[in-house]
């Protein structure tokens, strides 16, 4: 039998965490074995080797000058929620591109320079050697890239002051 929540643990926990499986589709081959700047792993090129298993869900893929690539960071270890990060202040974790995440999945859009066989050679990825690959999709614009401009946010300072109460006006006696 299964476990029935409580209402009391449904306000606390309107989404319960569950487990799931996810299938490796294929590792990356890179020469970065550690861990790097992104921006240095991105300038470098590297392979995707996908298992035999999913070498026919390829066909095609040449057409396609970019790929979307979901991977696992296996090496991230958990982290602070809110910490200082490596561009400016203390931020939280969602805020950042911190690869210390509760579920570590890293997501980059590469150029495809060549596919031999189940081997596709990117530019662009930064994972390190022996990342598990979990997904690939062909980039499309028009579904990865965002919908019409961004509306108006208010500034830092009107932010700032949703935040704080107002100061009480001064007083006057008479």
């Amino acid at each position: 039998g299964g476990t029935v929540a409580r209402d009391s643990d449904r306000r606390a926990h309107p989404h319960p965490q569950i487990e799931f499986t996810i299938t490796q589709i294929g590792t990356v081959a890179s020469s970065f074995t550690d861990l790097a700047s992104p921006s240095a792993m991105r300038e470098a090129d590297s392979r995707i080797v996908l298992d035999r298993d999913f070498v026919d869900g390829l066909t095609g893929i040449e057409m396609h000058d970019r790929l979307t690539v979901l991977f696992y960071l296996h090496e991230a270890r958990g982290g602070d929620l809110v910490a200082e990060r490596r561009h400016g202040s203390a931020r939280g974790l969602f805020a950042s591109r911190s690869p210390h995440s509760p579920t570590p999945i890293g997501v980059t859009t590469v150029e495809l320079l060549e596919r031999d066989g189940c081997r596709l050679y990117v530019a662009g990825l930064d994972a390190i050697d022996g990342t598990p690959v979990l997904d690939i999709k062909p980039y499309a614009a028009t579904f990865d890239g965002p919908v019409g401009p961004c509306r108006t946010r208010p500034s830092r300072s009107a932010v700032s002051s949703l935040a704080a109460p107002a100061a009480a006006p001064p007083r006057t006696v008479e």
